[in-house]
């Protein structure tokens, strides 16, 4: 990989650098997203881009509205909130315009390399903790319980929202992938990614990921390591189950039910008077701002959280955007990574219902790079034709035929 990022030109290189710079900590990865768009405008790149936005023109008016929406409430958060989705898209119309299969695999293996650094430091972390304090492992459950772990993310449910995403990636690429040795680095991947979200107390998190970890298990070939995770998730299930203390913060459920009660009966309220518009990104944290003594950043639950944010009218807007993402992901499906990206949605889906951690930019990054991806690489061939894809610059022919993409063995090559 190494030798390929030598080879990438600048444009492809910084793409590259984003990557690592958004598993840093968080403020880094912000701090790089404002840095391309200066480079945008020095490479005079920045006309084309936005030209790209003015193309998708729902995603081009739903960020205006957005902004016009926050001005209006004067919601300072959803104004600068706002303007980060602006930037946010404009890296990934600048990545899709650059966009390769290698570029594309590159990138997946950085953020696998990243969160896997982050999720060894957490568990490194605790394990020192535990070892120097010669503390049980019921203490140290009670310890993570109070000190929920956050890594480089701004809050430990974000943490949380990337070990589930990895979990789904890397125990993908676990059954995947043909050498030995890298099933083996994945499955390690996977544990380790399962340690992190224990560590950070996320109940939804930890319920989800072992739900949809024994799904796709249940989609995939059934192999050795479909019962070592299915193992896991059974442990993992069992010691909920049997309240044993194990896992941080499952004997605390009714306190969370009744704060998010409130929190939902403060988002309905918001909707009631602001159906239409909403009130602008973060749209809950501007207007109530906390409950108790607990700061509200969401209304947690996805479904509400769009409607405070942004209303009826500002879902319509964004919606032909989200079908048209929705139909270039269908059109892939015989893609080696639609199992992915239909499981990281089920992630975003379910612990929406609970929790809102998507609308987030280390969060959202893992998604987007799937998506965005999908339709330009991937495409479906509705009539039997050969197509001509580009490797490092050398042409690789690829014959497909009506309803199924068939790939070389070169195209087929794990990450």
């Amino acid at each position: 990989m190494l030798e390929r990022f030598k080879n990438y030109d600048m444009d492809e290189k910084l793409i590259i650098i984003t990557c690592i710079a958004m598993y840093l900590p968080f403020y880094i990865g912000f701090a790089f997203l404002a840095f391309n768009l200066f480079y945008y405008i020095y490479t005079n790149q920045i006309g084309k881009i936005v030209k790209e936005i003015a193309r998708t023109k729902f995603l081009f008016v739903f960020i205006v509205y957005s902004i016009v929406v926050s001005v209006i409430h004067q919601n300072s958060y959803g104004l600068m909130a706002s303007i980060a989705i602006l930037i946010f898209c404009m890296f990934f119309l600048f990545y899709r315009n650059k966009l390769t299969k290698t570029l594309f695999k590159d990138s997946i293996r950085v953020i696998v390399i990243m969160t896997g650094l982050t999720f060894i430091a957490t568990i490194a972390k605790y394990g020192i903790l535990f070892l120097q304090n010669d503390m049980s492992l019921m203490a140290l459950a009670e310890y993570s319980a109070e000190n929920r772990e956050i890594s480089n993310y701004f809050n430990s449910n974000y943490y949380a929202m990337v070990c589930e995403m990895m979990i789904i990636v890397t125990g993908y690429l676990a059954h995947k992938s043909k050498k030995k040795i890298h099933r083996v680095l994945y499955i390690c991947l996977t544990i380790l990614a399962f340690g992190a979200l224990i560590l950070t107390g996320s109940r939804s998190g930890l319920a989800t990921a072992v739900l949809l970890l024994v799904l796709m298990n249940l989609k995939l070939t059934k192999t050795k390591i479909g019962w070592i995770e299915v193992g896991i998730a059974l442990f993992i299930g069992i010691n909920i189950i049997g309240e044993t203390g194990l896992f941080p913060r499952f004997g605390t459920m009714e306190h969370a039910v009744g704060l998010r009660e409130k929190i939902w009966r403060e988002a309905l309220r918001i909707i009631d008077q602001n159906w239409l518009t909403g009130v602008g990104p973060l749209g809950i944290h501007s207007e109530v701002h906390s409950i108790g003594s607990r700061v509200v950043h969401h209304s947690h639950n996805i479904i509400l959280d769009g409607l405070v944010n942004f209303g009826v009218m500002g879902i319509a807007l964004i919606f032909p955007f989200a079908k048209r993402i929705r139909d270039e992901v269908h059109h892939a499906k015989k893609s080696p990574y639609y199992t992915v990206i239909l499981f990281l949605t089920a992630v975003i889906i379910i612990h929406g219902m609970v929790d809102v951690t998507i609308f987030w930019h280390q969060t959202a990054f893992i998604y987007s790079i799937f998506a965005i991806s999908m339709g330009k690489l991937y495409p479906m061939e509705e009539k039997a034709e050969a197509r001509v894809l580009s490797r490092n610059n050398i042409p690789v022919v690829v014959k497909s035929c009506k309803g199924k993409v068939v790939y070389s063995e070169e195209e087929k090559s794990e990450l």
